[in-house]
């Protein structure tokens, strides 16, 4: 177990997501509350009344390009799906650059949204630093989304799925990976909902693992993939690639370059400063995705936001006119130089100092703008910004537990964390009731 000084972004950033998405249309309603209840709390004990600020999850600002690139690759991905063949047979990849905390999966996620409402699918997947050593992890995230949208197809009306089409795509998948999809199974087990233990033979663990080494394991992702392209447009999501193994490299490439996917898409996010120029396998493959012939190669870099946008953003979270939010955005934009992620802390910070205050008596947010000017300060560097709120904000017993929840990597379900907590628990008093079981017998 590591320091806290060295818990990173993507360790941590799962605690604290679950705060930052409150639909806008609550915003009223949480904004009134304390005014609502004020009668009823009269013969209470006195209390200071709270407005907690609230960002708006499904709103981007200042990434109005940056979202027509992608609408555009979405287009041109679906007419080549509907022309079936007869347009260019080019798959459409993404390079999305960027340094930390500017955005780039915010942006993908809200690009997301107009995938799914025109009837595409997307699935995602996002590799860790700590999982370099494990094959195929964002991969295996990619494959189980895919078997939900088919299994939940199936009792939904509702679904991004027909349930006719769900049958053709399980015809597909059979017919690609026949009886030999053991170890696809292996490593997706939710295939196994979809299609049924009864549709793929029980296979030796010696085989499963000769396949996963040699080339046969990519050969049935590949069918998998297909299976889905030949009815919907595809957009697959992968996250922090610059943590990919080499076996996922390869698999990834394939993929892009398969001319029968038609109507694929597939979106490679790379964090810039970390080990790109380190890593020649992967300079190796992004030189491959932008030079081959078979992949139409979007090159996307998503840099810091300028002062209006900004400035937009503190005025919708603020719930005010951009003209009174004018100034105090640009003392923030010059402080975080428009690191997306250091703007949403350093306004959360400015309330936590006491520098951002609700006033009831006006329903509306006041500030000192000379006070944040000299007082705030704030670093760009995304693990700085969360390693210092950790330490400042969270008590000692939740830091224990956010210690063990980085060593689980950068996704978990809260089932898993609660095992493994109570599992530490328990080693930690069996060792302590040896340490002074031990202790007891020295002085006998």
């Amino acid at each position: 177990m590591e320091p806290m000084g060295h818990i990173e972004e993507s360790k941590v950033r799962t605690s604290y997501q679950r705060t930052n998405s409150f639909p806008p249309s609550e915003r009223n309603d949480d904004l009134l509350s304390p005014l609502k209840n004020r009668r009823s709390s009269l013969s209470a004990p006195k209390r200071s009344f709270d407005v907690e600020l609230r960002f708006s999850s499904l709103q981007l600002f200042g990434r109005d390009e940056d979202m027509k690139i992608l609408q555009n690759v979405h287009k041109r991905a679906r007419r080549k799906q509907i022309s079936d063949g007869n347009e260019s047979s080019s798959n459409e990849v993404v390079l999305l650059h960027g340094h930390s905390g500017t955005g780039k999966s915010a942006l993908v996620r809200s690009f997301s949204d107009t995938v799914i409402s025109t009837g595409s699918l997307f699935a995602s997947g996002k590799f860790d630093k700590r999982k370099q050593h494990e094959p195929y992890t964002a991969i295996v995230s990619v494959l189980n989304d895919l078997c939900d949208h088919a299994t939940v197809a199936t009792s939904n009306s509702d679904a991004s799925i027909p349930s006719s089409s769900v049958l053709r795509i399980r015809s597909d998948i059979c017919d690609a990976i026949g009886s030999e999809g053991a170890p696809l199974m292996e490593i997706a087990p939710k295939l196994s909902q979809l299609l049924g233990e009864g549709q793929i033979q029980n296979q030796k663990n010696d085989n499963i693992a000769a396949a996963c080494r040699g080339s046969r394991l990519n050969f049935l992702i590949r069918g998998f993939v297909r299976a889905f392209c030949n009815h919907k447009t595809l957009v697959l999501f992968l996250d922090d690639i610059q943590w990919a193994d080499m076996a996922s490299l390869k698999l990834i490439k394939t993929i892009c370059s398969d001319s029968d996917n038609s109507g694929l898409i597939v979106i490679l996010s790379c964090r810039d400063g970390e080990t790109e120029y380190s890593n020649q396998q992967l300079v190796s493959f992004l030189h491959d995705i932008k030079t081959s012939n078979g992949i139409a190669a979007t090159m996307m870099t998503l840099s810091n936001l300028d002062a209006k946008a900004v400035n937009m953003l503190l005025a919708d979270v603020l719930m005010t006119s951009e003209e009174k939010t004018h100034n105090l955005a640009n003392i923030i934009h010059r402080k975080t130089h428009g690191n997306a992620f250091a703007v949403v802390h350093f306004i959360r910070n400015m309330k936590d100092e006491g520098l951002l205050m609700f006033c009831f008596g006006t329903l509306s947010w006041k500030w000192n703008e000379n006070e944040v000017r000299s007082c705030m300060s704030i670093t760009e560097n995304v693990v700085d910004i969360l390693t210092c709120k950790i330490r400042e904000k969270l008590p000692e017993s939740v830091r224990e537990v956010l210690k063990i929840a980085s060593c689980l990597g950068g996704t978990f379900d809260l089932s898993t964390l609660l095992f493994v907590v109570e599992d530490v628990r328990i080693e930690m008093e069996r060792s302590q009731s040896e340490i002074l079981s031990s202790e007891g017998n020295k002085k006998s």
